[in-house]
């Protein structure tokens, strides 16, 4: 996992959204703009209570 601003889930989300598709970016915990240690982190369990916290 990882990305650089150019090649981001928020810059596909917007192109596909252009198109017609309805679409959801989400900066994970720990990544991107979010802060926290440890950077960078894989862990499935904090990102899916990301999620339900998300709606």
């Amino acid at each position: 996992m990882g990305a650089v601003k150019e090649q981001s889930a928020n810059v596909y989300a917007a192109n596909m959204a252009e198109r017609g598709f309805v679409t959801l970016s989400v900066d994970l915990s720990f990544w991107g703009e979010s802060e926290g240690e440890p950077r960078n982190a894989v862990a499935p369990d904090i990102y899916s209570e990301d999620l339900q916290c998300s709606s």
